[in-house]
């Protein structure tokens, strides 16, 4: 399975790990873990060095297998980012952020591993209420995560143990009633597979045959959501039977049905009448051994690689999640990751989601934004009146400019003025701010300052001004300058100066003035939040200004 090479290096962390004798026995177990689901030799490598890299110079390893190791131990802060899930979709940005930030996607199968063996520990000391938390992390975030890609003998491990946990009276009855252990379930499963493998050899037909049990939390779920009992549920065991074409698939079920009666109501062709999504298979129940029901999936390769990688994802609909291309290849990539079961080099997973960060409301959501993003699209994605109201923001508390590139994980918090609205200075951060932020501000002018709006398609490209800095009106000389305060600069009282929107300074505050380019001067409050914002190439326009003449 390994070359020697790969086997050498993973004796080198095998004995790394034994002189940890305290861990050591959980290291091995989650590499046994790994090594039931076929990951390669630099995921085993990192699964047995970790917590080791501190004690230990793990420098000698590839620079791959300290990536995993950094991966895994960023996602063992996974408290820092778990927080109260009001929704299905903050459950799974929070998942999309961990597939983004993790560096490998390797080393998500690790932490799943350690995740797997942590509840095995648990089940053996129920007192221990850790159990109960874990198994609502595990439900809400990381058993989707294994079902995308692809590790059943994971996912059903994890549900169950989670299931055990958070329901243990529905667990028990559950079980007793099914009156039968996982392991005799599999029993018989592989009785109905050796059935029908040798009636295909019989008629020369060549087809990849294989199935499971269905586990108990499942069964579980599918009786609350549908509201049925145990005994209407047909697909407790489970087959699939992939062949070469269309032909085939009918001539498969016909020799199905000449093993075992089949149930008319349950029969499904979607083969002739495809789903909406493009999903096809031909589905029929059986009464199997000792009359018991079993579901049989009859389909080609190209119609199973439309179901688990296309548009008609099973784990897509299970989880109610849209279509989204950048989640579509990635999870498709680690996918067939994970299928490279063969020794010799693998190519890594691709990058995810490269062209996004992911960062943090206040309250803990997690909101998805293009690289380079600011503060401003942050409050414009949040809704449209905050980013209108938006005045500056804070991020992991200490004051930013509403140009500010955000970074992952970071805390954005908006500040906002009661009545306030988008100023025209904003549109002057160019590539700064996202085009569904300018649009947004646009839509604003348009409707209700029509002037400004012209104004701005025609000017905002070529004018300079302050980043976020707002001008309420255009420059312009006022009838009856009297009734303004005046405002000196170095004893002229003569300069085109006007009173900035977002401070609204009034004597006797403090003031600073601005030079702007074709605005003459903007006079704004000292404390003002734009001026603090100014980014350093701006700062040097800052001029003394005064009450008076």
């Amino acid at each position: 399975m390994f070359s020697a090479e790969e086997l050498e290096d993973l004796t080198r962390a095998l004995q790394v790990s034994e002189n940890d004798a305290e861990n050591h026995s959980q290291r091995f177990s989650v590499a046994f873990i790994l090594l039931s689901v076929h990951v390669d030799a630099l995921t085993l490598q990192a699964a047995l060095l970790m917590g080791n890299e501190e004690q230990y110079d793990t420098s000698s390893f590839a620079p791959a297998v300290q990536k995993i190791i950094k991966g895994v131990a960023w996602l063992n802060t996974f408290d820092n980012f778990y927080r109260a899930i009001e929704k299905p979709s903050h459950a799974e940005l929070l998942r999309r952020m961990f597939l983004a930030e993790v560096g490998d996607v390797r080393a998500v199968v690790v932490k799943l591993a350690y995740l797997l063996h942590h509840l095995q520990i648990l089940v053996k000391n129920p007192e221990d209420l850790t159990g109960v938390k874990i198994a609502r992390e595990t439900l809400d975030i990381f058993a989707p995560l294994v079902n995308r890609l692809g590790i059943g003998e994971l996912k059903w491990q994890l549900e169950d143990l989670s299931f055990r946990f958070l329901e243990p009276q529905e667990y028990k009855k559950l079980s007793r009633e099914l009156d039968e252990s996982r392991t005799e379930r599999d029993e018989m499963v592989m009785t109905l597979l050796e059935k029908i493998q040798e009636k295909l050899s019989q008629n020369s037909i060549t087809a990849e045959v294989y199935g499971r049990p269905k586990h108990l939390y499942s069964i579980w779920k599918k009786m609350q959501e549908k509201h049925i009992p145990l005994e209407n549920i047909y697909d407790l065991l489970a087959v699939r039977i992939i062949v070469e074409n269309i032909n085939e698939c009918y001539a498969v079920l016909g020799l199905v049905h000449s093993i075992w009666q089949h149930i008319p109501e349950e029969f499904c062709d979607y083969i002739a009448n495809p789903k909406k999504n493009g999903y096809q298979s031909i589905h029929t129940v059986v009464a199997g051994e000792n009359g018991k029901p079993v579901e049989i999936q009859i389909r080609t390769q190209e119609m199973h690689a439309v179901a688990e990688c296309g548009i008609a994802a099973h784990w897509r609909y299970k989880e109610g999640v849209h279509y989204d291309e950048t989640l579509e290849k990635s999870i498709e990539s680690l996918r067939k990751f994970l299928d490279q079961r063969e020794g010799g080099e693998r190519q890594a997973p691709l990058e995810v989601f490269a062209d996004q960060i992911f960062v943090f409301t206040p309250k803990g959501q997690v909101v998805r934004l293009k690289k380079g993003a600011t503060p401003l699209d942050f409050a414009y994605t949040i809704h449209t009146e905050l980013g209108h109201r938006c005045r500056g923001a804070k991020v992991n508390g200490r004051i930013v400019p509403l140009h500010y590139a955000l970074q992952s994980k970071e805390t954005v918090e908006v500040l906002t003025q009661k009545n306030g609205h988008p100023m025209m200075g904003w549109l002057d951060a160019g590539s700064s701010i996202s085009p569904h932020t300018k649009r947004k501000i646009r839509q604003w002018f348009t409707k209700n300052d029509p002037e400004k709006s012209v104004f701005s398609e025609k000017q905002t490209p070529k004018k300079e001004s302050v980043k976020a800095m707002p001008h309420k009106e255009l420059p312009r000389i006022p009838e009856n300058t009297s009734a303004l305060p005046k405002v000196s600069i170095h004893g002229n009282t003569d300069l085109m100066t006007h009173f900035a929107q977002c401070c609204h300074p009034t004597a006797p505050m403090p003031i600073v003035g601005y030079v702007t380019i074709g605005y003459g001067i903007s006079v704004h409050a000292r404390e003002c939040i734009n001026i603090a914002n100014l980014p350093s190439d701006k700062k040097g326009r800052c001029i003394a200004v005064e009450w008076g003449e």
